[in-house]
């Protein structure tokens, strides 16, 4: 449509300048004979056609934006009426003055925020928001992710929604990313991602942003948060605070973050009250939170491990089985083979014809036919069973040298830099990072219907190191952003 329009505009006003310029020079030509002779009449007459393409142009762009303004003045008086068919009716008109010859393209361009931002509002105001409005909305939002107040209804009707579109959440993190000083905005985004149970770094940033502006949250949202940051076994001084509050309001499976921030945090001047409090909770249930309570911050590798031999010992019993009835059901073919052999009607007339008279021999030949499939068929029920009973392989020989693991690492903490959702974009950006001399490198972490990929740099004995380390390389522009977590989560 904009390349339509863009044709229609400058077509038409280069008929406009030929014919006006054209009947411009016929009167200013015998002016200029006067004055130069004919000898640079292309001078004049460039400058005529210039002049008469610009004041079309102007002339044509303020009639369509006149016409423009008064369709949305129009439509606006009418949504003010409550009457939305008629608001809607404007819009319409609107948009076939924008799509129209008369603006250009470069009008077109400086207009086409202003007009969308009218649309957006007048879709965003409308109580059924259909897919043609919520389009219209996530477009404009596209190009003006900084308009607060479009971004906080359009979350808002999207708060309400069942469902939200992976499109959706990238343009809900765009919006993220314009408005991160904007509490309203942060708190419709909190709602937003913990409708989905998100807990990738850009959610766990709004998360924390929102809870260190000390403004109160509904119960809800609290124990929301303590489940999703308990499924993702997020673990730091912020997911203990949120841990206590939590449990404190009656989410009793928090119980086990609060178990594990006691567990493994270090304490210092910022955490030395959650720490006791966590304290005082574990001694009211005494000896009794071994087990189930640190399940959900059990490292996923360990339990694959316990499994494995299960799992690798199902497809040999399988494969035995098979084998062996493969073998029965050879030796039950053979014995049909040979009974048909023994039907076949060998003394037919046309043997009669050719070969001379002799005695028989098929009596003797028969059972030797059968001696020959019956051994066949126990060669291969051998050969099976051979398969089935295989002899267990001798391990190869390894290397002394390379049998030395490395020494574990000791450090509790590390820096997470970024979330994927696809193990390919987290390798590329580990590579990245790699490039630059950084130990970096990516855990997943599965939470509720999604799974990340979350990218990590180095490890440090406690946070201060952690927390100068990424300061040093956001400085340097190595890192957009980083928060401190747990080595190995």
């Amino acid at each position: 449509m904009f390349v339509t329009a863009t044709f229609r505009h400058l077509a038409l006003r280069l008929w406009a300048t030929a014919l006006l310029g054209g009947l411009a020079c016929v009167l200013l030509l015998p002016v200029w004979h006067r004055i130069a002779g004919l000898d640079y009449i292309a001078l004049p007459v460039a400058l005529v056609m210039i002049a008469c393409f610009m004041l079309l142009g102007w002339g044509m762009n303020r009639i369509g934006v006149r016409l423009l303004r008064r369709q949305v003045g129009e439509a606006r008086l009418w949504a003010r009426a409550g009457m939305t068919a008629e608001a809607e009716a404007a819009f319409e008109r609107a948009k076939a003055i924008f799509d129209s010859y008369w603006l250009s393209p470069l009008r077109q361009r400086r207009i086409a925020g202003w007009i969308t931002s009218r649309l957006a509002r007048f879709h965003l105001a409308r109580s059924p928001f259909d897919s043609a409005g919520r389009a219209m909305v996530e477009t404009y939002l596209l190009l003006r992710s900084q308009d607060d107040q479009v971004a906080l209804g359009w979350l808002e009707k999207g708060c309400h929604q069942e469902h939200r579109s992976h499109r959706e959440h990238n343009l809900a993190d765009r919006i993220n990313a314009a408005l991160p000083d904007n509490e309203p905005v942060q708190r419709r985004l909190m709602q937003y991602y913990l409708a989905d149970m998100r807990a990738d770094f850009e959610a766990v940033g709004t998360y924390e942003r929102v809870w260190r502006r000390q403004s109160p949250l509904p119960d809800t949202m609290v124990r929301n948060l303590g489940r999703v940051l308990l499924n993702a076994a997020h673990l730091n001084d912020w997911a203990l605070e949120v841990y206590l509050k939590a449990y404190e309001l009656g989410e009793q499976d928090c119980l086990a973050g609060v178990a594990e921030g006691h567990r493994y945090l270090l304490p210092w001047a910022d955490n030395r009250n959650h720490l006791e409090l966590a304290e005082q909770i574990l001694a009211k249930h005494g000896n009794t939170l071994s087990g189930q309570l640190i399940q959900p911050f059990a490292a996923p590798d360990a339990e694959r491990s316990e499994q494995a031999p299960a799992q690798g010992a199902m497809p040999l019993a399988s494969i035995a089985a098979g084998l062996c009835q493969a073998a029965g059901r050879i030796k039950d073919q053979a014995a049909r083979l040979a009974q048909i052999v023994n039907a076949l009607p060998f003394k037919s007339t046309l043997a009669k014809k050719v070969r001379p008279p002799k005695t028989e021999t098929w009596p003797l030949s028969r059972p030797v036919l059968c001696g020959i499939a019956l051994a066949a068929a126990v060669m291969l029920a051998v050969v099976a069973w051979r398969a089935t009973h295989r002899l267990p392989e001798a391990p190869p020989s390894i290397d002394p040298l390379q049998s030395i693991a490395p020494p574990p690492v000791t450090d509790p903490f590390t820096i997470q830099v970024a979330a994927y959702l696809k193990p390919a974009d987290a390798q590329r950006y580990v590579d990245q990072l790699k490039h630059s001399a950084l130990d970096a490198y990516w855990t997943k972490v599965v939470s509720a219907d999604r799974t990340w990929y979350q990218v990590k740099v180095s490890h440090f004995p406690t946070k201060e190191a952690a927390r100068a380390y990424g300061r040093t390389l956001k400085s340097k522009g190595l890192i957009d952003d980083f928060y401190v977590s747990n080595y190995g989560r």
